[in-house]
């Protein structure tokens, strides 16, 4: 068959938390997709073939994925409506530094292991989303020199997750070190 009578299933994928993936298949094609964007599977498929794109996800039981358009037969064009919708699964939360007065690189720790780098004032937040009774212990692990940064409110840099995300508000301000 000519390349102009094949056409290419595909379509986009958002929401995705950091450290996870969604893997895609169509027929004999795989695809594992570890980024929010626009995703193609590489066989063509002639006008006319039914198609049906499913779903796996990651190891992350953090993650939840919603799956729309995924089946269809093949007209005379490419399908680039598949949706891969992602989130929080239920009862996960994310913990988040907001800081102001940066000045500079500052690195935070959550639980001694999920390390969040901040550069300007902003509002980041952690890559590892905790499940709800879970401990959280924030600490400030580097800063910019000549720079002194402190937790607004202390108490609320440690805690147990409830059923919102938490955010941890830092200050920074020019001063020894």
């Amino acid at each position: 068959f000519p390349s102009h009578d094949r056409f290419s299933i595909g379509g986009s994928v958002s929401g995705l938390i950091s450290n996870s993936s969604v893997t895609l298949s169509s027929g004999n094609d795989t695809l594992v997709v570890n980024k929010d964007g626009n995703f193609t599977f590489p066989n063509l498929l002639r006008s006319g073939t039914q198609y049906e794109v499913k779903l796996t996800l990651s190891s992350s039981s953090a993650l939840k994925c919603n799956l729309s358009n995924e089946k269809g037969t093949v007209q005379s064009s490419n399908i680039t409506d598949v949706k891969v919708e992602c989130g929080l699964a239920d009862g996960y939360y994310q913990v988040g530094v907001s800081i102001t007065g940066t000045g500079g690189p500052v690195t935070f720790q959550n639980n001694a292991t999920d390390t969040l780098t901040i550069v300007s004032d902003t509002l980041s937040k952690f890559n590892t989303p905790l499940k709800t009774g879970d401990s959280y212990l924030v600490t400030i692990s580097s800063r910019t020199a000549g720079t002194v940064c402190a937790f607004l409110k202390p108490s609320s840099s440690q805690g147990i997750v409830g059923t919102t995300n938490i955010t941890v508000t830092v200050r920074c301000v020019p001063g020894l070190s």
